[in-house]
């Protein structure tokens, strides 16, 4: 088995970023200050709801899903952001957070993807953990007919996502996507996959409070025949890449890089935090290694 797939050192950045946009579900002007942080921090939020900061360590028992998003604590919508920290093989931050949510910039991960990469990404001298499952789990909803795994991974020591989705919509229809995760791969083959979202559903989520800063601007809009944005797709399977985007994020809420196949059939936020619950609820289902 390889181990050069993913680094073998923590890793943090050089100084801090801060990120500022609209909210997608929210409306409001959010954003967020990442610090630099020392070996064995992990990911930490600092949660400024209530007036007092509270602070979340990235671990499943914070976490909660809803079908448009990823929490933590009174946090919403981290997913994005999540994705691009584990997808570029960052450990050690501390996230402060202005607002309900994380921003949505564009809709895809590219531009936290561009503030790491502007500050700088820096190893540090500690052996990075990761977490390897080891035995098969999956989650099966009946209802939607969605099924997502996670398998052992015997051929190289990272994370491989194999997505399939499928609307009714011809606009997006079936799509497939899958990619070894690495910093390189995730820059170039996910980082820039957008959210998207068609107009019925976005109605639907505008009478549930939801959805409220969703625009073409942050995200691909499609009606029942064809993309409404003027620049179109950046990827014929972008709604797929994007599935594996949103997983990337929704699997590092265990706190660790994950070791396994990822495998989707329709899933999403609420099916893959069922799937990591059910994976971490027994812990012979997975170990914590240094490569």
């Amino acid at each position: 088995m390889s181990n050069i797939i993913m680094p073998k050192y923590q890793r943090t950045i050089k100084k801090e970023v801060v990120i500022k946009s609209i909210g997608q579900h929210s409306g409001k002007i959010v954003g967020v200050k990442i610090y630099p942080a020392d070996v064995d921090n992990g990911i930490v939020f600092i949660d400024n709801t209530s007036g007092k900061p509270v602070r979340l360590k990235l671990q499943i028992d914070n976490i909660s899903a809803e079908s448009g998003c990823t929490n933590i604590g009174n946090i919403h919508t981290i997913e994005h952001m999540l994705s691009a920290i584990f997808g570029m093989g960052i450990d050690n931050l501390n996230i402060e957070a202005f607002g309900v949510e994380t921003p949505i910039v564009d809709g895809s991960a590219i531009g936290f993807v561009k503030q790491f990469e502007r500050v700088g990404i820096v190893d540090q001298n500690a052996k990075r953990k990761y977490l390897k499952v080891v035995k098969p789990v999956e989650f099966y909803d009946e209802k939607s007919d969605t099924k997502v795994q996670l398998l052992p991974n015997e051929k190289f020591n990272g994370l491989l996502c194999d997505v399939k989705i499928v609307f009714d919509t011809k606009a997006i229809g079936i799509q497939t996507a899958r990619v070894v995760i690495t910093p390189e791969n995730y820059r170039k083959e996910i980082a820039l996959a957008r959210t998207f979202a068609r107009l019925k559903d976005i109605e639907f989520w505008h009478s549930k409070g939801f959805a409220l800063g969703a625009s073409l601007k942050t995200g691909i809009g499609v009606d029942d025949k064809r993309v409404l944005n003027k620049e179109g797709l950046r990827f014929k399977n972008e709604f797929a890449r994007h599935k594996i985007l949103d997983a990337v994020g929704d699997l590092s809420t265990c706190g660790y890089p994950v070791i396994a196949e990822y495998h989707s059939f329709k899933g999403g936020h609420m099916h893959n935090n069922a799937l990591l619950k059910k994976l971490m609820s027994d812990k012979s289902n997975y170990e914590i290694i240094e490569l």
